[in-house]
């Protein structure tokens, strides 16, 4: 079930739309076009529509991508990734996982040492 409030999610909307192109700019500051791109802006805004989502839904999920040994419950190694090493390199995509109770939804995409 997702839960939605239009007011507040469209006041978080605005500001975390705000931060995020500020940060992309701001990191991106070879590409001085991206503030007028409204296609990035469009992306940004979807991508923070979903993150509301997931955060209000009950249960609420987490995007997991800091974990650092591989578990083979919330990962999947790429894979020209060395199967045998635990020790996770990068993230090409993160698990989504169930707050509450910390099932995986999804596993996340790795790249092992």
């Amino acid at each position: 079930m997702i839960v939605q409030h239009s007011g507040v999610h469209a006041m978080f909307t605005k500001r975390f739309l705000q931060e995020v192109c500020s940060q992309l700019y701001s990191t991106l500051f070879d590409f001085p076009s991206l503030p007028i791109c409204m296609e990035l802006t469009a992306y940004v805004e979807e991508c923070i529509r979903v993150a509301w989502a997931l955060c209000n839904q009950i249960p609420s999920y987490s995007i997991e991508y800091d974990i650092q040994i591989f578990t083979p419950d919330l990962h999947e190694r790429l894979h020209t990734s060395n199967q045998y090493s635990d020790q996770i390199l990068t993230y090409l995509w993160p698990s989504l996982v169930e707050s509450d109770r910390g099932y995986c939804v999804y596993k996340g995409t790795v790249i092992t040492q």
